[in-house]
């Protein structure tokens, strides 16, 4: 998807001719077309999901999260008022450098390990909160790769700590 993505959006520059023209894109949003564990390291969606960020790595390419506004059932987030305010927010920003405007929620910039611990520094982090189950939401492991959920957390200016009765050393975050 990725490739096929990145070779849609080259296409489009290359038949408009304008250049490096700004592309923003609605990443998918939680959608579940048939019942899965809440934790499916094989899930097709999120793979689509992380090949759009990666495809973002093209030049003037940006995306903004719908997975928050989406409904399980829908493909289509039918809280079109915030993915349409989101996708203004991220133009004024990085297209048309307006001043204050936050282009998106926290986007993960690295994950450290730390004893005990990992922590994941975000940016756009300020404010950061956590609603939900955290235990729904991330995922934590050893070097061995086998995850569990995080079953505490700790929020600490722009970055979240994270950890797990479980593990003694965890390292990676899903």
């Amino acid at each position: 998807y990725e490739f096929i993505l990145e070779n849609m959006i080259n296409d489009w520059r290359f038949h408009f001719q304008q250049g490096d023209f700004p592309f923003i894109q609605v990443q998918l949003a939680n959608f579940l077309p048939e019942p899965e564990p809440v934790y499916n390291p094989q899930s097709p969606w999120a793979l689509i999901r992380e090949s759009q960020a990666l495809a973002c790595q093209e030049p003037n390419t940006y995306m903004i999260p719908a997975i928050d506004i989406g409904c399980t059932n829908d493909i289509h987030p039918q809280d079109k008022k915030n993915v349409g305010k989101r996708l203004a927010d991220t133009a004024l920003h990085h297209i048309y450098h307006v001043p204050g405007v936050i282009p998106s929620g926290p986007v993960c910039e690295k994950a450290e390990h730390e004893p005990g611990k990992v922590r994941i520094s975000f940016r756009y982090g300020e404010g950061l909160q956590i609603t939900g189950d955290v235990s729904e939401s991330f995922y934590i492991a050893e070097r061995n790769g086998i995850f569990y959920p995080a079953d505490w957390y700790q929020i600490e200016g722009t970055s979240l700590l994270l950890g797990s009765s479980r593990l003694k050393a965890p390292c990676n975050v899903r």
